[in-house]
């Protein structure tokens, strides 16, 4: 602390579950849950993370945020700017916003744009449902996540069930949701995911 005192001590291994990052001459170590993280578990790798920021960020919070993604993507003064890094401004592939790519882990994976969020058609029990399968960052704690359906993109409904969730272990998952009405012959349907933060 400020004073010189010891705050906590435990042993630190370098690699997995540990973060490997921090060892060395990398960012700092950031406990995950500071609050509900006894004193006698600060000795389990997976409790910790590297930390977001370089040279860590003394008297500041280290939180994954929109606002953190845009000065580590865009530079300090072009993720300061709302003209450049405004989160309804599409600026980049496949007409997703600036929020959009940062919510579904664009710069994290290697899947395309156009292959963040994808559209089928499921055979199920002589039915055929509408399915969306897309990809989020896995730390979003601030955002609010809906996949809806609609006849008309007017009214959305969260009538929906989870197919499957796959960790893609790069700081992303794949999420597939199926509609819970079969598509009928004639019938537009419509399906989306709706990111909020």
């Amino acid at each position: 602390d400020s004073a010189g005192e010891k705050i906590f001590s435990f042993p630190y291994d370098d690699s997995p579950p540990w973060p490997t990052l921090p060892d060395g001459d990398g960012p700092s170590l950031v406990l995950t849950d500071p609050i509900n993280t006894p004193e006698e578990d600060l000795d389990e790798g997976s409790r910790w993370r590297s930390a977001h920021i370089d040279l860590g960020a003394p008297n500041a919070a280290d939180d994954w945020s929109y606002d953190l993604w845009t000065r580590l993507s865009l530079g300090p003064l072009d993720g300061a700017d709302p003209l450049i890094s405004g989160p309804d401004l599409i600026t980049g592939p496949s007409g997703l916003s600036n929020f959009m790519l940062y919510a579904q882990g664009f710069d994290l994976g290697a899947t395309s744009a156009d292959q963040l969020n994808i559209v089928e058609i499921q055979n199920l029990d002589e039915s055929s449902y509408l399915t969306l399968t897309y990809q989020l960052r896995s730390q979003l704690p601030l955002a609010t996540i809906t996949a809806e359906v609609s006849d008309d993109l007017q009214n959305w409904s969260p009538n929906v069930v989870v197919v499957s969730r796959q960790d893609n272990n790069d700081g992303t998952v794949t999420i597939t949701v199926r509609d819970t009405q079969p598509t009928l012959s004639g019938q537009q349907r419509y399906i989306r995911v709706r990111i909020e933060e």
